[in-house]
C-alpha cells in the first residue's frame, strides 16, 4: 500500500502524538481513583491503568524512529533535542511554580527547585519524569546508532533491552541506587526506543504493510482495529511495551492512509503539535493547585466530558504561551534590529 522509505509522514506524526496524549489523559484522569478529590469513578476503570500507558510507549517508540532518519546522528543533534524539550518544560515549571509559593502550597528550598527544573524531582510536575528519561535516551540512542547502523539485526535487537537490563541491576542487585528516582521507572519503555530505531532501518512497516494489506478497505480497518486491540492488551506486561508501541503505531498510521475523512485527523494532529506543552501543563490537575483545578476539571463529571474539557484548557494554555514566546521573539529582533 505505501511505497516509499518512511512510512510515517511528518504530517503523520502530530496525529500520533495527538493519541498518545489521549491515552496520558484517559491515564492520569480516570485510572487513579485515589488521585481525585472531587469525585469518585467505577472501581472497575482502573483495569485500563496498564493498557493507557502505551501513551509512553507510543512516543518512545517514535524519539527510536524518527533518530534513524537524522541526517547528523552527533552527540551536537541530542544535546539540541535535549535542550527544546527543556526549555519548553522550563518555560511552563517557572510561572506554575511562582503561583504555588504565592499560593502559599510549597516551602521554597533553593535543591529541590534545581531537581524540579530538571526534571528529577516530580514534587510540582508531577509527571516531569520523563525528561530526563528521555535526555539520556537520546545520547544512549546516539552511542548505539554507531553500532546499530554497522551491526546485524539480532544484534540490534540485544542492543534495545541493555540499557533496561543494566537500570534493572542497579536497582535489585546493588546499593548504588538505593531510592532510584522515578524517571528510572521510565527505562522500561527503552526497548521500544531501539525497536523504534530498528523498524525504521529495516522498513518493518512497510515489510509488514506489502504482507497483510487488502483491496477491501472493510478488511483493512478490521486488521488495524484487532492490531490495536492486541497493542492494548500486550501493554498489561510491561516487558513486551515494544511490541505494543509497533503494532499500535503501525495501525495508527495504516488507518491514517486508509480513511479519507480528515476531520478527526486534523484535530488530534493540533493536539499533537502540542502535545508536549499540554502534557507539562496538565500537571496542573494533580499537584498543589488541584484544590483550584480539579473541581473546574471534573465539573460536568461525566469522562467524556471531563477528556474534551482537559484537552482544550491544556491547548488552550499551551497557545497563549506560543503567543506570548512569538511575540517576545518578534520584540527582541525588532530591538537587536534597531541597534
Amino acid at each position: 500500500m505505501i511505497k516509499k522509505n518512511n512510512f510515517i509522514d511528518k504530517d503523520i506524526t502530530n496525529f500520533l502524538k495527538g493519541v498518545a496524549l489521549i491515552f496520558m489523559f484517559i491515564h492520569h484522569f480516570f485510572t487513579f481513583p485515589n488521585w481525585i478529590n472531587t469525585i469518585t469513578y467505577p472501581h472497575y476503570y482502573t483495569y485500563f491503568q496498564n493498557m493507557t500507558k502505551i501513551c509512553v510507549a507510543i512516543f518512545s517508540f517514535l524519539t527510536g524512529y524518527f533518530y534513524y532518519y537524522c541526517k547528523n546522528k552527533t552527540l551536537k543533534y541530542s544535546l539540541k533535542k535535549a535542550c527544546l524539550i527543556l526549555e519548553k518544560y522550563v518555560i511552563i515549571f517557572i510561572p506554575i511554580y511562582i503561583i504555588i509559593l504565592f499560593l502559599h502550597l510549597y516551602d521554597f528550598s533553593f535543591k529541590t527547585f534545581v531537581y524540579n527544573i530538571f526534571g528529577l524531582n516530580t514534587d510540582i510536575m508531577c509527571f516531569c519524569a520523563y525528561i530526563p528519561y528521555y535526555c539520556i535516551s537520546l545520547f544512549i540512542i546516539y552511542l548505539f546508532s554507531k553500532v546499530m547502523d554497522k551491526t546485524p539485526f539480532y544484534i540490534n535487537l540485544l542492543l534495545c533491552f541493555i540499557p533496561k537490563i543494566i537500570i534493572l541491576l542497579l536497582i535489585t542487585k546493588t546499593t548504588i541506587i538505593k531510592h532510584p528516582m522515578s524517571f528510572l521507572e521510565y527505562f522500561d519503555y527503552f526497548p521500544s526506543i531501539g525497536f523504534g530505531y530498528i523498524t525504521a532501518k529495516y522498513q518493518l512497516f512497510i515489510k509488514l504493510d506489502s504482507i497483510i494489506s487488502n483491496k477491501h478497505i472493510y478488511i483493512n480497518m478490521l486488521i488495524n482495529g484487532l492490531l490495536i486491540i492486541v497493542s492494548l492488551l500486550l501493554m498489561n506486561q510491561i516487558y513486551l511495551n515494544f511490541i505494543s508501541s509497533l503494532l499500535i503505531v503501525f495501525a495508527l498510521t495504516r488507518i491514517y492512509y486508509q480513511t479519507k475523512s480528515k476531520f478527526i485527523f486534523h484535530s488530534l494532529s493540533i493536539i499533537g503539535k502540542h502535545s508536549i506543552s499540554m502534557w507539562f501543563i496538565h500537571c496542573i490537575f494533580f499537584n498543589q493547585l488541584k484544590i483550584y483545578t480539579q473541581p473546574i476539571l471534573y465539573f460536568f463529571k461525566i469522562p467524556i466530558i471531563v477528556l474534551i474539557e482537559g484537552l482544550i484548557i491544556t491547548l488552550v494554555i499551551s497557545k497563549t504561551i506560543e503567543i506570548i514566546i512569538d511575540f517576545n521573539n518578534k520584540k527582541l529582533k525588532m530591538i537587536k534590529s534597531s541597534i
